[in-house]
């Protein structure tokens, strides 16, 4: 499986309607599939499976201290990854639930919020669901690639960070 292929399944997987399931809530039922994971070597398989439990397992509860966390620079973390992919992939995640929960009660209401807003942590969105994130990231690895081979992750490459990459492309990507 290539990472064009990876993506195609996970946007069949997480581009379904949902009743009532937030991305916020969503992200932290793949926090909690993660954390079943944890010692495993990741796989495609097994990032898609994790994806798709998510959809049908219990949520993490919110952990106040996930409002501490700053927004992850995708280009300045590069060593941060290197160092525990797995613990940057959780803090991107619960950043990203946090900030999602910061604006529930008004952004994320913004009719015009497509357009991009500005969450109260200083973070720019322009996509709001994990579909959005999934769908966005395949571009972005589309138009990064036109002229050349797309981002064929070899397998014993591929590392958790592959999720922090399509939720932080994902959000902000047109």
């Amino acid at each position: 499986m290539n990472i064009q292929e990876f993506t195609a399944q996970l946007q069949e997987i997480v581009c379904k309607e949902y009743d009532n399931l937030t991305t916020e809530e969503y992200l932290r039922k793949v926090l909690a599939q993660l954390q079943q994971h944890q010692n495993e070597s990741p796989t495609y398989q097994l990032l898609l499976q994790i994806f798709e439990k998510a959809l049908t397992t219990e949520a993490l509860a919110f952990d106040e201290n996930w409002n501490k966390l700053k927004e992850p620079d995708f280009y300045e973390e590069e060593e941060a990854k290197n160092k525990d992919e797995f613990a940057y992939t959780l803090e991107v995640i619960q950043f990203f639930v946090a900030d999602l929960k910061r604006m529930e009660n008004k952004e994320l209401k913004d009719p015009n919020r497509g357009f991009g807003v500005t969450s109260p942590s200083g973070a720019s969105w322009y996509n709001f669901t994990i579909c959005e994130f999934a769908s966005a990231f395949a571009r972005f690895d589309e138009d990064a690639h036109q002229d050349e081979e797309h981002l064929d992750i070899d397998i014993a490459d591929l590392s958790w960070d592959l999720i922090a990459d399509i939720l932080i492309i994902g959000k902000s990507y047109e």
